[in-house]
Protein backbone atom coordinates (compact mmCIF):
# COMPACT_ATOMS: atom_id res chain seq x y z
CA UNK A 1 0.00 0.00 0.00
CA UNK A 2 1.25 3.46 -0.90
CA UNK A 3 0.35 6.25 1.47
CA UNK A 4 -0.41 9.76 0.34
CA UNK A 5 0.86 12.89 2.08
CA UNK A 6 1.10 12.61 5.84
CA UNK A 7 -1.77 14.56 7.35
CA UNK A 8 -1.81 13.12 10.85
CA UNK A 9 1.20 14.51 12.71
CA UNK A 10 2.07 11.43 14.79
CA UNK A 11 5.46 9.98 13.88
CA UNK A 12 8.45 8.12 15.30
CA UNK A 13 11.69 10.05 14.94
CA UNK A 14 14.75 7.78 14.82
CA UNK A 15 18.22 9.22 15.44
CA UNK A 16 20.58 7.15 13.29
CA UNK A 17 23.62 9.00 14.66
CA UNK A 18 22.70 7.78 18.15
CA UNK A 19 22.53 4.18 16.92
CA UNK A 20 25.90 4.52 15.18
CA UNK A 21 27.48 5.98 18.33
CA UNK A 22 25.94 3.25 20.49
CA UNK A 23 27.28 0.58 18.13
CA UNK A 24 30.82 1.93 18.30
CA UNK A 25 30.67 2.21 22.08
CA UNK A 26 29.39 -1.36 22.45
CA UNK A 27 32.15 -2.67 20.19
CA UNK A 28 34.73 -0.91 22.39
CA UNK A 29 33.17 -2.36 25.54
CA UNK A 30 32.98 -5.85 24.07
CA UNK A 31 36.50 -5.68 22.68
CA UNK A 32 35.34 -7.46 19.54
CA UNK A 33 33.22 -7.06 16.42
CA UNK A 34 29.44 -7.09 16.64
CA UNK A 35 26.60 -8.78 14.92
CA UNK A 36 24.10 -5.93 15.22
CA UNK A 37 20.72 -7.47 16.01
CA UNK A 38 18.07 -5.85 13.81
CA UNK A 39 15.30 -8.42 14.14
CA UNK A 40 11.69 -7.28 14.66
CA UNK A 41 12.26 -4.32 12.35
CA UNK A 42 15.27 -3.26 14.44
CA UNK A 43 13.14 -3.35 17.60
CA UNK A 44 10.69 -0.95 15.98
CA UNK A 45 13.32 1.48 14.67
CA UNK A 46 13.29 0.27 11.05
CA UNK A 47 15.64 -2.54 10.07
CA UNK A 48 16.43 -1.37 6.55
CA UNK A 49 17.29 2.22 7.47
CA UNK A 50 19.27 1.18 10.56
CA UNK A 51 21.23 -1.53 8.73
CA UNK A 52 22.11 0.66 5.75
CA UNK A 53 23.25 3.46 8.06
CA UNK A 54 25.43 1.12 10.12
CA UNK A 55 26.83 -0.56 7.02
CA UNK A 56 27.92 2.82 5.69
CA UNK A 57 29.19 4.30 8.95
CA UNK A 58 30.87 1.22 10.46
CA UNK A 59 32.92 -0.05 7.55
CA UNK A 60 35.63 -1.39 9.88
CA UNK A 61 34.93 -5.15 10.27
CA UNK A 62 36.52 -5.05 13.73
CA UNK A 63 33.51 -2.96 14.79
CA UNK A 64 30.68 -4.43 12.74
CA UNK A 65 30.86 -8.00 11.53
CA UNK A 66 27.32 -8.02 10.16
CA UNK A 67 23.68 -8.16 11.14
CA UNK A 68 21.53 -10.70 12.96
CA UNK A 69 17.83 -11.35 12.38
CA UNK A 70 15.39 -13.94 13.58
CA UNK A 71 13.46 -14.76 10.42
CA UNK A 72 14.53 -15.78 6.96
CA UNK A 73 12.11 -13.17 5.60
CA UNK A 74 13.89 -10.47 7.60
CA UNK A 75 17.21 -11.46 6.08
CA UNK A 76 15.81 -11.44 2.55
CA UNK A 77 14.34 -7.97 3.11
CA UNK A 78 17.76 -6.63 4.09
CA UNK A 79 19.49 -8.27 1.13
CA UNK A 80 16.95 -6.83 -1.30
CA UNK A 81 17.43 -3.39 0.29
CA UNK A 82 21.17 -3.45 -0.44
CA UNK A 83 22.72 -4.81 2.76
CA UNK A 84 25.93 -6.55 1.68
CA UNK A 85 27.45 -7.47 5.05
CA UNK A 86 26.95 -10.98 6.53
CA UNK A 87 23.41 -11.60 7.77
CA UNK A 88 23.01 -14.23 10.50
CA UNK A 89 19.55 -15.83 10.65
CA UNK A 90 19.13 -16.96 14.26
CA UNK A 91 15.61 -18.42 14.16
CA UNK A 92 14.71 -22.06 13.57
CA UNK A 93 11.98 -21.70 10.93
CA UNK A 94 13.82 -22.80 7.80
CA UNK A 95 11.16 -25.39 6.91
CA UNK A 96 11.86 -26.31 3.27
CA UNK A 97 13.44 -22.96 2.46
CA UNK A 98 17.06 -24.08 2.65
CA UNK A 99 17.60 -23.04 -0.98
CA UNK A 100 16.40 -19.51 -0.10
CA UNK A 101 19.17 -19.25 2.47
CA UNK A 102 21.73 -20.05 -0.20
CA UNK A 103 20.09 -17.94 -2.91
CA UNK A 104 20.17 -14.78 -0.79
CA UNK A 105 23.61 -15.37 0.69
CA UNK A 106 22.37 -15.64 4.25
CA UNK A 107 24.15 -17.38 7.11
CA UNK A 108 21.99 -19.72 9.21
CA UNK A 109 22.48 -20.38 12.90
CA UNK A 110 21.74 -24.09 13.02
CA UNK A 111 20.22 -25.36 16.25
CA UNK A 112 19.09 -28.73 14.88
CA UNK A 113 21.56 -30.96 13.04
CA UNK A 114 18.77 -32.25 10.82
CA UNK A 115 19.06 -28.99 8.86
CA UNK A 116 22.70 -29.59 7.94
CA UNK A 117 22.19 -32.03 5.07
CA UNK A 118 19.42 -30.08 3.30
CA UNK A 119 21.51 -26.92 3.62
CA UNK A 120 24.52 -28.77 2.19
CA UNK A 121 22.42 -30.14 -0.65
CA UNK A 122 21.06 -26.69 -1.47
CA UNK A 123 24.54 -25.16 -1.46
CA UNK A 124 26.00 -27.96 -3.55
CA UNK A 125 23.24 -27.73 -6.15
CA UNK A 126 23.99 -24.00 -6.48
CA UNK A 127 27.73 -24.68 -6.60
CA UNK A 128 28.29 -22.46 -3.57
CA UNK A 129 29.89 -22.73 -0.16
CA UNK A 130 27.46 -21.84 2.64
CA UNK A 131 28.81 -20.29 5.84
CA UNK A 132 26.93 -21.24 9.01
CA UNK A 133 27.02 -21.11 12.79
CA UNK A 134 26.00 -23.78 15.28
CA UNK A 135 23.94 -22.92 18.34
CA UNK A 136 24.45 -24.81 21.58
CA UNK A 137 21.98 -24.74 24.47
CA UNK A 138 23.87 -23.92 27.67
CA UNK A 139 20.73 -23.32 29.73
CA UNK A 140 18.25 -21.13 27.86
CA UNK A 141 16.17 -24.26 27.28
CA UNK A 142 14.74 -23.04 24.00
CA UNK A 143 16.91 -23.70 20.93
CA UNK A 144 20.28 -25.33 20.55
CA UNK A 145 22.31 -28.49 20.39
CA UNK A 146 22.96 -30.17 23.73
CA UNK A 147 26.53 -29.56 24.93
CA UNK A 148 27.31 -33.28 24.96
CA UNK A 149 26.21 -33.51 21.32
CA UNK A 150 28.23 -30.52 20.12
CA UNK A 151 31.27 -32.57 19.07
CA UNK A 152 29.17 -34.80 16.83
CA UNK A 153 27.35 -31.75 15.41
CA UNK A 154 30.71 -30.15 14.55
CA UNK A 155 31.80 -33.39 12.90
CA UNK A 156 28.60 -33.50 10.88
CA UNK A 157 28.85 -29.84 9.82
CA UNK A 158 32.49 -30.13 8.75
CA UNK A 159 31.87 -33.36 6.84
CA UNK A 160 29.95 -31.56 4.09
CA UNK A 161 32.25 -29.92 1.52
CA UNK A 162 29.55 -27.33 0.68
CA UNK A 163 29.32 -26.11 4.28
CA UNK A 164 31.79 -23.89 6.10
CA UNK A 165 31.51 -23.66 9.88
CA UNK A 166 32.13 -20.07 10.90
CA UNK A 167 30.83 -19.81 14.45
CA UNK A 168 29.53 -21.49 17.58
CA UNK A 169 27.05 -19.56 19.69
CA UNK A 170 24.84 -19.75 22.73
CA UNK A 171 22.34 -17.44 24.43
CA UNK A 172 22.08 -16.25 28.03
CA UNK A 173 18.76 -16.49 29.84
CA UNK A 174 19.24 -14.10 32.77
CA UNK A 175 22.01 -11.66 31.85
CA UNK A 176 19.77 -8.67 32.46
CA UNK A 177 18.79 -9.73 35.97
CA UNK A 178 21.63 -11.83 37.42
CA UNK A 179 24.22 -10.31 39.73
CA UNK A 180 27.50 -10.24 37.75
CA UNK A 181 29.39 -10.87 41.00
CA UNK A 182 27.42 -13.98 41.95
CA UNK A 183 29.38 -17.09 40.89
CA UNK A 184 26.29 -19.23 41.50
CA UNK A 185 24.00 -17.34 39.14
CA UNK A 186 22.54 -18.95 36.04
CA UNK A 187 24.56 -16.59 33.83
CA UNK A 188 27.79 -17.55 35.58
CA UNK A 189 26.95 -21.23 35.11
CA UNK A 190 26.12 -20.77 31.42
CA UNK A 191 29.33 -18.84 30.85
CA UNK A 192 31.40 -21.50 32.61
CA UNK A 193 29.86 -24.19 30.44
CA UNK A 194 30.34 -22.18 27.24
CA UNK A 195 33.94 -21.44 28.24
CA UNK A 196 34.55 -25.17 28.64
CA UNK A 197 33.18 -25.78 25.14
CA UNK A 198 35.42 -23.04 23.74
CA UNK A 199 38.46 -24.60 25.43
CA UNK A 200 37.55 -28.04 24.13
CA UNK A 201 37.08 -27.05 20.49
CA UNK A 202 38.98 -23.86 19.70
CA UNK A 203 42.32 -25.43 18.84
CA UNK A 204 40.89 -28.11 16.55
CA UNK A 205 38.55 -25.69 14.76
CA UNK A 206 41.10 -22.93 14.23
CA UNK A 207 40.69 -19.14 14.04
CA UNK A 208 38.05 -19.15 11.30
CA UNK A 209 35.43 -20.41 13.78
CA UNK A 210 34.37 -17.66 16.16
CA UNK A 211 32.62 -18.13 19.49
CA UNK A 212 29.91 -15.77 20.73
CA UNK A 213 27.38 -15.63 23.57
CA UNK A 214 27.08 -11.98 24.66
CA UNK A 215 23.78 -10.18 24.19
CA UNK A 216 23.25 -6.52 25.18
CA UNK A 217 23.05 -7.15 28.91
CA UNK A 218 26.09 -9.41 28.84
CA UNK A 219 28.21 -6.88 26.96
CA UNK A 220 27.30 -4.24 29.55
CA UNK A 221 27.38 -6.39 32.68
CA UNK A 222 29.44 -9.60 32.21
CA UNK A 223 33.02 -9.05 30.97
CA UNK A 224 33.59 -12.82 30.94
CA UNK A 225 30.96 -13.13 28.17
CA UNK A 226 33.10 -11.28 25.64
CA UNK A 227 34.54 -13.93 23.35
CA UNK A 228 35.20 -13.44 19.60
CA UNK A 229 31.95 -11.71 18.69
CA UNK A 230 28.98 -10.13 20.47
CA UNK A 231 25.31 -9.82 19.51
CA UNK A 232 23.81 -6.69 21.09
CA UNK A 233 20.23 -5.84 20.24
CA UNK A 234 18.31 -3.46 22.50
CA UNK A 235 21.46 -1.62 23.61
CA UNK A 236 22.12 -0.51 20.03
CA UNK A 237 19.04 1.66 20.37
CA UNK A 238 20.08 3.11 23.72
CA UNK A 239 17.97 0.90 25.95
CA UNK A 240 18.43 -2.04 28.30
CA UNK A 241 21.42 -0.60 30.14
CA UNK A 242 21.84 1.07 33.49
CA UNK A 243 22.98 4.39 34.85
CA UNK A 244 26.29 5.48 33.42
CA UNK A 245 26.30 3.28 30.31
CA UNK A 246 26.33 6.46 28.14
CA UNK A 247 24.05 4.97 25.51
CA UNK A 248 21.70 7.38 23.75
CA UNK A 249 18.00 6.58 23.30
CA UNK A 250 17.43 6.66 19.55
CA UNK A 251 13.66 6.98 19.24
CA UNK A 252 11.05 9.65 19.97
CA UNK A 253 7.30 9.14 19.57
CA UNK A 254 5.86 12.56 18.84
CA UNK A 255 2.60 14.17 17.78
CA UNK A 256 1.04 17.62 18.17
CA UNK A 257 -1.89 19.32 19.81
CA UNK A 258 -4.90 19.02 17.51
CA UNK A 259 -7.44 20.73 19.76
CA UNK A 260 -7.55 22.70 23.00
CA UNK A 261 -10.73 22.47 25.04
CA UNK A 262 -12.12 23.43 28.42
CA UNK A 263 -13.29 20.68 30.79
CA UNK A 264 -15.50 22.20 33.52
CA UNK A 265 -15.25 20.90 37.07
CA UNK A 266 -17.35 17.78 37.50
CA UNK A 267 -17.11 16.60 33.89
CA UNK A 268 -15.21 13.48 32.83
CA UNK A 269 -13.11 12.58 29.79
CA UNK A 270 -12.48 9.44 27.74
CA UNK A 271 -13.69 5.83 28.03
CA UNK A 272 -15.05 4.60 31.31
CA UNK A 273 -15.21 8.13 32.74
CA UNK A 274 -12.19 7.17 34.86
CA UNK A 275 -11.10 10.78 35.34
CA UNK A 276 -13.36 13.60 36.49
CA UNK A 277 -12.22 17.20 36.67
CA UNK A 278 -11.90 18.43 40.25
CA UNK A 279 -11.48 21.97 38.90
CA UNK A 280 -11.95 23.75 35.62
CA UNK A 281 -9.29 22.20 33.41
CA UNK A 282 -7.73 23.03 30.08
CA UNK A 283 -7.06 19.91 28.03
CA UNK A 284 -5.10 19.22 24.86
CA UNK A 285 -6.36 16.52 22.49
CA UNK A 286 -3.42 14.70 20.92
CA UNK A 287 -3.86 12.22 18.01
CA UNK A 288 -1.75 9.35 19.36
CA UNK A 289 -3.11 6.26 21.09
CA UNK A 290 -2.61 2.61 21.85
CA UNK A 291 -2.93 1.64 18.17
CA UNK A 292 0.21 3.69 17.63
CA UNK A 293 2.16 2.14 20.48
CA UNK A 294 1.25 4.29 23.47
CA UNK A 295 0.32 1.48 25.89
CA UNK A 296 -3.24 1.71 27.19
CA UNK A 297 -2.07 0.64 30.65
CA UNK A 298 0.33 3.63 30.84
CA UNK A 299 -2.28 5.74 32.62
CA UNK A 300 -4.24 3.11 34.55
CA UNK A 301 -2.94 4.62 37.80
CA UNK A 302 -2.91 8.21 36.55
CA UNK A 303 0.87 8.40 36.33
CA UNK A 304 1.21 8.84 32.57
CA UNK A 305 2.83 12.02 31.31
CA UNK A 306 3.45 13.78 28.00
CA UNK A 307 5.94 16.54 27.25
CA UNK A 308 4.57 19.83 25.93
CA UNK A 309 6.67 22.97 25.91
CA UNK A 310 9.39 21.14 27.79
CA UNK A 311 7.08 20.38 30.73
CA UNK A 312 5.64 17.11 32.03
CA UNK A 313 1.87 17.31 31.66
CA UNK A 314 -0.49 14.71 33.15
CA UNK A 315 -2.40 12.38 30.83
CA UNK A 316 -6.08 12.41 31.72
CA UNK A 317 -8.25 9.30 31.84
CA UNK A 318 -8.10 6.27 29.59
CA UNK A 319 -5.77 6.26 26.60
CA UNK A 320 -7.88 5.66 23.50
CA UNK A 321 -6.97 3.77 20.34
CA UNK A 322 -6.26 6.94 18.36
CA UNK A 323 -5.91 9.81 20.83
CA UNK A 324 -5.05 10.92 24.31
CA UNK A 325 -6.13 13.83 26.51
CA UNK A 326 -3.44 15.86 28.30
CA UNK A 327 -3.84 18.42 31.10
CA UNK A 328 -2.33 21.76 30.07
CA UNK A 329 -4.00 23.91 32.74
CA UNK A 330 -0.57 24.95 34.06
CA UNK A 331 0.62 25.78 30.53
CA UNK A 332 -1.91 28.28 29.20
CA UNK A 333 0.41 29.29 26.37
CA UNK A 334 -0.02 25.93 24.58
CA UNK A 335 -1.68 26.24 21.19
CA UNK A 336 -2.96 23.93 18.45
CA UNK A 337 -0.04 22.57 16.42
CA UNK A 338 2.47 22.52 19.29
CA UNK A 339 4.72 19.46 19.50
CA UNK A 340 3.83 16.74 21.99
CA UNK A 341 6.36 14.07 22.97
CA UNK A 342 5.04 10.89 24.56
CA UNK A 343 8.37 9.04 24.32
CA UNK A 344 11.79 10.63 24.13
CA UNK A 345 13.35 14.00 24.83
CA UNK A 346 11.96 17.51 24.61
CA UNK A 347 14.15 20.27 25.98
CA UNK A 348 15.70 19.17 29.26
CA UNK A 349 13.00 16.59 29.98
CA UNK A 350 12.94 13.01 28.74
CA UNK A 351 10.43 10.18 28.93
CA UNK A 352 12.68 7.17 28.52
CA UNK A 353 11.81 3.74 27.22
CA UNK A 354 12.77 2.43 30.66
CA UNK A 355 10.39 4.83 32.40
CA UNK A 356 7.47 3.94 30.16
CA UNK A 357 8.15 0.22 30.55
CA UNK A 358 8.23 0.58 34.33
CA UNK A 359 4.95 2.49 34.45
CA UNK A 360 3.27 -0.11 32.26
CA UNK A 361 4.72 -3.22 33.89
CA UNK A 362 6.21 -4.40 30.59
CA UNK A 363 9.73 -4.87 29.22
CA UNK A 364 11.67 -2.20 27.37
CA UNK A 365 11.55 -4.44 24.30
CA UNK A 366 7.76 -4.19 24.21
CA UNK A 367 7.83 -0.40 24.21
CA UNK A 368 9.82 0.17 21.00
CA UNK A 369 8.57 -2.98 19.26
CA UNK A 370 5.03 -1.85 20.07
CA UNK A 371 5.24 1.33 17.97
CA UNK A 372 2.97 0.24 15.15
CA UNK A 373 3.44 0.19 11.40
CA UNK A 374 0.89 2.94 10.94
CA UNK A 375 3.30 5.38 12.59
CA UNK A 376 5.68 6.77 9.93
CA UNK A 377 9.38 6.58 10.79
CA UNK A 378 11.31 9.80 10.25
CA UNK A 379 15.11 9.44 10.17
CA UNK A 380 17.67 12.01 11.21
CA UNK A 381 21.45 11.72 10.94
CA UNK A 382 23.11 8.62 9.61
CA UNK A 383 26.03 10.13 7.75
CA UNK A 384 28.62 8.43 9.93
Amino acid sequence: MEWGPQIRPTRAVVDLDAIIANTRRLARLAGCALFAVVKADAYGHGATAVSLALQSACSDPSVLKGFAVSLLEEGIELREAGVRRPILVMGPSLMDAHSCVVEHGLMPMVSDVRHLKPLADAAQSSEQILDLHLKVDTGMGRLGIRPKALASAIEEATSHPALQLRGIASHLACADSDDPNDPRSMSAEQLRLFGQLVAAHRESLGPKVQFHVANSAAVLRFPQSRFDLARPGIALYGNGGGQGDRLAQAIRLVSEVSQVRRVPAGESVSYGARWTAARDTTAAIVPVGYADGLPRRLNLEGRGRALIGGKRCPILGTISMDMVVVDITESPQVRVGEEVVVLGRQGSECISVSEMAGLCGISEYEVSCGISKRVPRQYVGGNG
